[in-house]
């Protein structure tokens, strides 16, 4: 300044302040001098100032702009200057050129390629790359050039050399798109020349080049840039491996290791003094955005050359690289590169020489991925791939010495392409391979939860995917190749993976390197098949078999399934794979053959093909000959015969295990004594049973015969475990047991050890026990074979033990509690009764029924002794009101009062004198009497139940002298004369007890529906007829007949008409009464005869000069009645009047009463009748509604929350993502949340579908009887028909899903509804239909109670109104005409009967007369053969059963049959299980884990190969569905989406309908499979419930067979229980009664149907397995031991992971441990590098940086560190210019306005920053990622309102904080734009 010297400032910022005054001209004036202030801190001082002195500050534009102040701007004089300013024409034109190759480069057109074209900038491309770039390249390469190249050759060198030093700066992935692009230029030559010309694979051989290419004395300055991790010491060592020779050690520094200027400068100068020779000095330093790490790169680079200047070198080269780590950001970095001058720029993507990979990625552009894992790549190629590159080697292949012309540029290029089937291997697959194992593993779940299996599989694996186990490794890398062929023919030209992957920022920007980007990309296809290839080949514990010592056999057994890609198919897969596992037996529990499963499977479905082939040979011969001749069959051939059989000893353990299922070793053992024994005896009787080794078929062959037995087996010994032991103790060796005997034998030991238990158990234990055996040990009885077999000759001790148990529950246990006096004898006559069952004897014999009826009697008389109680000597009955005499003689208080008149006052037995006055009821007597009779009421239900269930046992009748002891005992003769030879016979109940006798002759029917399931077959033997005779007498509709004559006049109707009025009073019922006597006497009657015109107009006068028919509507149906000109629907037709007339009839009468009712009532049925188009958003009559939201209205329920699969004092498991849900002591679990869902789903319009899918399913789901229902919905039906004849397209709208003829599908509805009503009534046809007719009449009376306002509109427009509507109905017209119906009925078929008209008819006699004439050939004068027993008209059926619990008011009596009758229509379902689980099993087994469902129809998907049983399936589920659906749409406890239930399922429905899954149509599957278990363990809860039986008894759904399930069939099983306690019985003179024994009906259904089935767990249904994302919350609730980071911690590992690359890695085996320390747990303080390296075995496949910075974190850190990195990751991807929060709605990403982001800048300057980021951070991803209902966490919530809570937890010093300062007006919906304000304040005062 004072000498006047220019001054040129540069890099100095900290400088500038302090020349203001300078800059200002703020001169002191001194002596002619001008003086100024300088300052640099408190330094000050005054400097004069030269005329001359000029001061320049040179700086980049962007640093001006951004960060200068504006008064430092405003005193400087400004220009701006870039290098082309310096340079000539012709340079400018060269730099024109070269930016248009730039561009040319850079705007690579890949549509051809990809989806969607991507637009990149030339700082993308060429790293460093800026405004000047090109000018600067220009500049120096024509000052090198221009002192050796001639004049006309410069430009064209400078614009090569110029191209060439931008290509070193290119991004690898960048050159390989522009090898795609086909572009202007030779692109192969350009790849050549990249990748081996320039060195760029590795910072080693770009080193190594360099200095062998080298003068002998020289300085090279270059800049290196990467992407990759710098270098560290250990790179040191082999570096100078590869200058070795040439230059000394490379000698590396770190820039920010340094921290001052002079401290770098020694550095430099110990580096230059250290050694002689030549040097190579690494100076690196990671550049991070920002001018400050500029600055001080630039000062840097200064100071090396400055200091190598200085030096004295001698001879020495020295080499200066200075390595610059970016981030790669889109649109380039802040970096500006190509300074000129001594530097040279190069980029090297990743700076260490890959081991794993090619070095030239070309290479890898024309293979696809398959291909790379094929181990003979060039055989791989394919034809057009061939051609191609012969026509490349023709154009390109070029002597050694030639020329080629790229561009302008000059290349020596003896090859262009160097083709990989050359070379070798691209990649090392055993490393390749390792390194996927643990992400692979990562995503398998275990079907048992077993945590420990991961980690075993791990080592596993690890241990055989090596070089030592060559022929593993050979087959999964031929598997996997298979697999990803397999999928490459269905992608998008999947050679093009290496474009893609280097068109992807995102995988580039988190890889680092482009190398690395392909090796991840490599990675993630093969870890999902490798993934899938694992549970395959680990099902059931398959790896363990190659991981244990094995025989020889196995291993090559193993090896030979797993390389048979027919034989065994991997499926399809996603993200969590499920490993099944059915070998649960113990713990360390496997399969004990290779791929035990997959070979059952493979000769199940051959034993299913060999059932089709027809030849002479049979099946079983067809499946061993078919089998022998498959691969695996001949490869099990060339075993020995040793070997043979040890397999076949283990195939048979693997099949029991895999079919039966198995609780404990020892019933395995069981097990297989029993399996082998089936076998021996199916092998006995077989063509082949000659052959002495057995094969595997022999197991399936043996199954299938002995299927049900081995079954039931199993059953008896889950039952009673110790029968195993009683069994192994019979145990022989080998395969000698000649028939299956053991199911037998275990039946003896458990029969014999009840009846030795039975004296000291407790009763209540013992009758438990019975009954839980009593299914498998009769199904054994039951078994012709067995009962003809000698070996089973010992059943009658089941006889006896189950005699004893119905002893035991009717009389002891009853009488035990109520005279405790006589337990002890009761228990004797037990003994006794079971000691009349001789050998060979049941009840069915007479000797043993007689004895039994002896015992029975017996135990009574006893019991009656110890009261002393004898009849009465009067009535010879039992004592009545017993009064005992001064003589101690007792008789009847009505017996004696009527014996005592004055002539005989005294004893009628002793003559001792009585007095009346004496008379009164023994009190005592009376209580031992009641006791008694409660004895003797016990006794007798002990020999109905007998009778019932043992004499009539098995659908077969006893014996003739048993049936007639049975008759016998319905009589009772007693002589009143002593010597009588004529006793008088008395009717009593069926009782071995003769004490109650009917006061009159009572004739009753038990016998005779005993006996009604069975008749004489022709050729001898019973036929099951159940309920035949019954329907016989009520099947038929009864045509009432009108008279064929015709002698009635014109005038004669006219009078007629008018008299029938004389006798109404009503207006509305004379209108009806004439329009139905139109209908009746003249549209009928003359119709059919051919009206005449005089009756004609004799009528149409009467109607139109009638006073009642006021109305023209009604006057013109009376004249349509008349003329016939109704719709053609309600028209009279001779020829099909027959077949319509009762659906004529009714629809009329409706008509009729709708047009003349006046009942408000009447209003909806009428707008349906006559105006359907205002009722088309009406909610119908009856329709099916939401009965969950109709719950949350009920009295007390207001509250009510339902839970999605809860089990509120239970912790469960999610049957789709495994993770816990319940909760204990109803307290739900965190993160278990309230379904809070509250839409009614209830839907307008008729929703019933078609009425063929009604007749399965249940009729109410209102409070309302059934009946009522269903007249409700008749009544509809009619309406509905009347308005489809009125109005037929808005009719035809309100049904959904809309139909074609609408007239049509009401009328199916009309006789279905006719149908239930007819079951539910339990009458005739036509005796419903006359109800129905008296409803009617019912409905135009108009007087009703009160209602009150009216509650309900016309058009029924909402639910409530339509269910008022329905209460009203019900209530006032349709309950009360059901009142006393039988008597109403009984009155209506008298009026009938006395018509005339039809009383001529012989079917009305049939139906209404005396039976008697039709039954002349019966005997006169018989109890048996009365005309009265055969004429009940009665129909027995399920739905009557209902309605007469009803009308009884029985439902609490016997609540398991109402609840029973209720469901019967879905329970009667569940017995399909079985098969529908089956199906899923092969839909899930085909489709397991795929990414996407399969498209197409059910129809299409069976139009492919497969079997006739699945097809069966798929017809057995669409007809479930279709029964079930309207049940599934309200009841079901999955809430099927809208419209999933609206229609039945057909062929031509989509497929997705039948795969299992948890959404989308998927839905339906599970839901119906979830619904018929519910309905299931429903009624066994309530069972066992009712008495007092645990849930113990429980199989999971791949355990469920036919015999576990509700099964019975209606009309074989269920109606014969109901006849056989339906009894009638006729008075004398009186009429005939029907008598119901509800309880014995409730007790038979429980016994056998309910009774010891199990409960089936929801756990195991098939599921299907798609795309699943991690809930990472519910995911850290399974680690425990929880603690945070220390801060120091936290700080080192921020520092230490400064890429996004490196913190993607550090985050990626984070998640990794974490979901193996969720599965299977570990030590909390071990060190996470420990767990990384030595439990996950990954540390060779970690990133070594990664691993470092990790070093001190500890297991009990890992949620800690999850949050810190995923925090870190997302400030990353801010600083990338990406959203971090790309999976947030966007309801919670509005942008911050000014003010609040002013209020929240003045919270972040205060707050706790980091912490508030991490925290704030992890409230995003864990709260708002993932939000299921807006209730949760509303964007209308503030920030601070809802982050607070969370901190609480913690009890988190944040919370003050943020209570304290945070502003209240950034919400929830700004918490994205909160969090990124933040992040980017955290980065600016970081660089500040």
């Amino acid at each position: 300044m004072e000498t006047g010297q220019m001054v040129v400032l540069l890099n100095l910022q900290n400088l500038y302040e302090s020349l203001y005054d300078a800059l200002n001209q703020y001169y002191v004036y001194l002596a002619g001098q001008k003086y100024v202030d300088l300052g640099l801190g408190t330094h000050r001082v005054k400097c004069r100032v030269h005329p001359k002195f000029r001061l320049i500050v040179i700086e980049e534009k962007d640093v001006v702009y951004k960060h200068f102040p504006i008064p430092l701007i405003n005193r400087l004089e400004k220009h701006y200057l870039d290098i082309s300013t310096v340079l000539d024409k012709e340079q400018r034109e060269k730099v024109k050129e070269l930016k248009k190759w730039v561009r040319d480069f850079v705007a690579v057109d890949t549509r051809e390629h990809l989806m969607n074209q991507q637009n990149y900038s030339p700082s993308d491309v060429f790293v460093g790359y800026h405004s000047d770039t090109c000018a600067s390249v220009v500049l120096q390469i024509t000052e090198r050039l221009k002192a050796t190249c001639p004049p006309s050759q410069l430009m064209a060198r400078v614009k090569a050399e110029a191209q060439l030093a931008l290509l070193n700066c290119a991004t690898p992935d960048s050159v390989i798109r522009l090898c795609n692009s086909g572009g202007l230029f030779r692109t192969n030559s350009l790849a050549y020349v990249y990748f081996k010309q320039q060195q760029h694979s590795s910072f080693a051989d770009f080193l190594r080049a360099h200095i062998c290419s080298g003068s002998e004395c020289q300085t090279v300055f270059t800049e290196v840039t990467t992407f990759s991790r710098l270098l560290t010491s250990a790179d040191s060592a082999y570096l100078e491996k590869e200058v070795q020779g040439k230059a000394q050690r490379p000698q590396i520094l770190f820039l920010q290791q340094f921290d001052t200027e002079y401290s770098f400068l020694k550095g430099i100068r110990d580096f230059l003094e250290a050694t002689s020779g030549n040097k190579v000095l690494i100076i690196q330093a990671d550049f991070e955005d920002g001018s400050q790490n500029a600055q001080l790169v630039a000062s840097a680079k200064y100071t090396v050359v400055n200091e190598i200047n200085k030096a004295n070198l001698g001879e020495c080269s020295v080499f200066v690289y200075f390595i610059m780590k970016l981030t790669r950001v889109e649109g380039g970095t802040s970096y500006v590169g190509f300074h000129g001058g001594l530097w040279q720029s190069v980029h090297i993507d990743d700076l260490r020489r890959s081991k794993d990979m090619i070095s030239d990625m070309s290479v890898l552009q024309n293979l696809t991925i398959s291909q790379m894992l094929s181990e003979d790549l060039g055989k791989a190629k394919g034809d057009g791939e061939e051609e191609e590159e012969r026509e490349g080697e023709d154009e390109a292949s070029v002597p050694a010495a030639e020329h080629c012309e790229v561009s302008g540029m000059y290349l020596f290029a003896p090859h262009f392409f160097v083709s990989a089937a050359g070379k070798g291997e691209v990649l090392d697959i055993v490393v390749l391979l390792r390194s996927c194992v643990q992400s692979a593993v990562g995503m398998l779940r275990d079907q048992n939860e077993n945590l420990s299996r991961s980690r075993k599989r791990i080592e596993i694996l690890l241990s055989l995917l090596s070089k030592e186990n060559a022929s593993f490794l050979k087959t999964t890398r031929a598997r996997l190749s298979s697999l990803l062929k397999k999928q490459e023919e269905n992608s998008f030209q999947p050679r093009n993976w290496v474009l893609r992957a280097a068109s992807n920022l995102g995988a580039l920007q988190e890889a680092g390197t482009f190398r690395h980007t392909l090796w991840k990309r490599v990675q993630k296809a093969i870890t999902e098949f490798l993934a899938l290839l694992i549970a395959v080949i680990d099902r059931n514990g398959n790896l363990e078999l190659l991981a244990r010592p094995a025989p020889e056999w196995v291993t090559n057994l193993w090896m030979f399934i797993f390389s048979d890609t027919k034989l065994l198919t991997v499926p399809s897969g996603g993200e969590i794979i499920l490993v099944q596992n059915s070998m649960m037996v113990s713990a360390d529990a496997g399969n004990k053959m290779p791929f035990s499963w997959r070979i059952k499977e493979y000769l199940d479905e051959m034993w299913l093909k060999a059932q089709y082939i027809q030849n002479t040979e049979g099946e079983h011969l067809n499946f061993m000959d078919i089998f022998q001749k498959t691969a695996l069959g001949e490869f099990l051939s060339a075993l020995t015969e040793g070997e043979r059989l040890e397999l076949f000893q283990c195939y048979l353990t693997d099949f029991i295990v895999l079919t039966i299922g198995v609780s404990s070793t020892e019933e395995l053992q069981c097990l297989q004594l029993a399996f082998l024994s089936c076998i021996e005896e199916w092998k006995a009787a077989s063509p082949r049973r000659q052959e002495a080794v057995p094969c595997l078929p022999w197991v399936h062959l043996g199954y299938n015969q002995f299927k049900s037995r081995l079954q039931n087996f199993s059953r008896i010994l889950a039952v009673h475990p110790r029968a195993v032991d009683s069994l192994l103790n019979l145990k022989e060796d080998g395969m000698s047991h000649p028939n299956m005997v053991l199911d037998i034998l275990a039946a003896i030991v458990c029969a014999e050890e009840l009846e030795s238990q039975m004296e000291t158990a407790q009763p209540e234990m013992w009758l438990q026990k019975v009954k839980n055996l009593q299914m498998p040990i009769e199904f054994i009885c039951k078994d012709k074979f067995l009962q003809r077999s000698d070996t089973w000759c010992q059943r009658t001790c089941w006889n006896r033990v189950f005699c004893m148990s119905l002893f035991i529950e009717h009389v002891l246990l009853g009488t035990s509690a109520l005279m405790p006096e006589v337990e002890k004898l009761v228990k004797n006559h037990t003994l006794l009764l079971a000691k009349r069952f001789d050998e060979g004897s049941d009840m069915k014999t007479h000797p043993t029924f007689v004895a039994v009826i002896k015992v029975l009697c017996k135990c009574k008389e006893e019991i009656s002794s110890r009261h002393e109680l004898k009849p009465c000597s009067i009535c010879h009955g039992e004592l009545k009101d017993p009064v005992e005499l001064c003589c101690s003689h007792a008789f009847c208080e009505k017996c004696i009062r009527s014996w005592l008149i004055p002539a005989h006052m005294h004893c009628p037995l002793c003559r001792v004198a009585v007095e009346d006055d004496n008379l009164t009821v023994n009190k005592e007597l009376s209580a031992a009497i009641a006791k008694n009779a409660l004895f003797r009421q016990r006794c007798n239900n002990f020999f109905i139940d007998v009778v019932t269930t043992m004499c009539f046992k098995d659908n077969e009748p006893p014996d003739t002298a048993v049936i007639q002891e049975l008759l016998n005992l319905l009589f009772v003769y007693r002589d009143f004369l002593e010597d009588s030879d004529h006793p008088a016979a008395y009717t009593k109940l069926l009782s071995p007890f003769d004490e109650e006798v009917d006061e009159t002759p009572v004739i009753r029917s038990v016998m005779l529906k005993l006996l009604l399931k069975y008749r004489t077959r022709p050729g001898g033997g019973e036929e099951t007829l159940p309920g035949k005779r019954e329907e016989a007498c009520n099947g038929g509709t009864v045509q009432l007949g009108v008279p064929s004559g015709n002698s009635a006049t014109g005038k004669e109707e006219k009078v007629c008409l008018e008299m029938a009025l004389s006798c109404q009073s009503s207006v509305s019922s004379n209108a009806l009464l004439i329009l139905l006597s139109l209908m009746d006497n003249i549209t009928v009657v003359l119709f059919l005869s051919n009206m005449c015109f005089q009756q004609t107009y004799a009528v149409t006068e009467f109607i139109q000069n009638s006073e009642v028919l006021s109305s023209p509507d009604m006057q013109n149906f009376a004249m349509s009645l008349v003329m016939n000109t109704l719709p053609s629907v309600l028209s009279v037709d001779p020829q099909s009047f027959s077949n319509n007339g009762a659906l004529i009839e009714m629809a009329v009468h409706t008509m009729a009463v709708l047009l003349c009712g006046q009942n408000p009532i009447l209003q909806p049925l009428r707008n349906l009748a006559f105006s359907p188009h205002i009722m088309q958003h009406s909610f119908l009559p009856t329709m099916p509604e939401d009965l969950l939201a109709q719950a949350r209205t009920w009295k007390g329920l207001e509250g009510l929350h339902m839970y999605c699969k809860c089990l509120p004092c239970q912790v469960g498991r999610c049957i789709e993502c495994g993770l816990e849900v319940g909760g204990l002591n109803h307290n739900k679990l965190p993160g278990f949340t309230e379904f809070r869902s509250t839409e009614d789903r209830t839907q307008t319009g008729h929703i019933l579908g078609d009425a063929q899918h009604r007749r399965g399913q249940a009729v109410s789901d209102r409070s309302m009887t059934p009946a009522v229902f269903v007249l409700i919905r008749l009544l509809t039906h009619l309406t509905m028909l009347l308005g489809a004849t009125k109005d037929p397209q808005s009719l035809r709208n309100i049904i959904k899903p809309q139909v074609r003829n609408s007239v049509t599908f009401l009328q199916q509805h009309i006789q279905e509804d006719l149908a239930q009503l007819t079951r539910i009534l339990g009458k005739s046809v036509d005796e419903t239909i006359n109800i129905l007719h008296l409803v009617l009449s019912s409905l135009l009376k108009d007087q009703h109670p009160e209602q009150g306002p009216v509650q309900f509109d016309g058009v029924l427009s909402t639910k409530e109104k339509r269910n008022k509507w329905e209460e009203i109905i019900a209530s006032t017209v349709v309950v009360p005409e059901l009142e006393d119906l039988d008597k109403k009925l009984l009155k209506l078929n008298e009026q009938i009967h006395e018509d005339e008209r039809i009383s001529s008819n012989p079917v009305v006699k049939i139906v209404y007369g005396d039976p008697v004439t039709f039954l002349s050939q019966l005997p006169k004068d018989s109890h048996i053969h009365h005309s009265k027993m055969w004429s009940s008209r009665k129909r027995i059926s399920v739905e009557n059963l209902g309605h007469v619990v009803q009308q009884m008011n029985a439902k609490d009596t016997v609540p398991l049959l109402w609840k029973f009758l209720q469901k019967e229509t879905e329970l009667r379902l569940v017995k399909y299980l079985p098969e529908i689980l089956a199906l899923q099993r092969d839909l899930v087994r085909l489709f397991q884990n795929i990414s996407d469902a399969k498209r197409c129809t059910i129809r299409e998907f069976l139009s492919e190969p497969v079997s006739g049983e699945k097809m069966l399936r798929v017809d057995v589920f669409l007809s479930v569905w279709n029964k079930l659906r309207s049940s599934l749409d309200t009841n079901g406890e999955f809430k099927l989406p809208k419209g999933y239930c609206d229609a039945d399922l057909t062929l031509d429905s989509k497929l997705e309908v039948l795969l299992p899954r948890r959404q989308g149509l998927g839905l339906c599957s599970t839901a119906l499979v979830s619904y018929l278990i519910s309905l299931q363990n429903d009624f066994i809860h309530s069972v066992n419930k009712h008495i007092k039986e645990d849930d113990r008894y429980l199989i999971s759904p791949s355990e469920v067979a036919d015999l576990h399930l509700i099964s019975y069939e209606v009309e074989r099983d269920l109606i014969p229980l109901i006849l056989s306690n339906c009894q009638y019985s006729m008075e004398k003179g009186g009429e005939t009664l029907q008598h119901v024994d509800l309880e014995r009906i409730q007790q038979q259904v429980i016994s056998k149907f309910l009774q010891g089935k199990p409960l089936i767990t929801l756990t195991g249904i098939p599921t299907l397995v798609y795309r699943h994302d991690w809930n990472y919350e519910e995911l850290f609730n399974d680690i425990k031991n929880k603690h945070a980071l220390p801060s120091s911690v936290m700080n080192a590992i921020s520092g230490e992971l400064q890429s996004y690359s490196d913190v993607c890695d550090a985050l990626s085996v984070t998640e990794i441990a974490l979901e193996f320390l969720a599965m299977a747990g570990e030590n909390t303080e071990m060190l996470l590098t420990d767990y990384i390296e030595n439990v996950l075995q990954m540390g060779d496949q970690t990133n070594s940086h990664v691993l470092q910075a990790l070093r001190r974190c500890h297991l009990k850190h890992i949620i800690a560190l999850w949050h810190l990195l995923s925090t870190h990751k997302s400030e990353q991807l801010l600083r990338l210019r990406r959203d971090p929060f790309e999976d947030i709605s966007t309801e919670y990403k509005a942008d911050l306005s000014p003010e609040m982001a002013k209020l929240l800048n003045t919270y972040l300057v205060h707050s706790r920053l980091e912490t508030f980021l991490q925290e704030l951070h992890k409230m995003i991803i864990l709260k708002l990622k993932r939000v299921r209902s807006a209730d949760e966490f509303r964007p209308t919530w503030g920030v601070k309102e809802s982050l607070i809570p969370l901190l609480d937890e913690k009890d988190s010093e944040l919370a003050e904080e943020l209570q304290d300062m945070f502003p209240d007006e950034i919400h929830l919906s700004h918490v994205a734009a909160t969090w990124k304000a933040a992040a980017i304040f955290k980065r600016e005062r970081r660089e500040s």
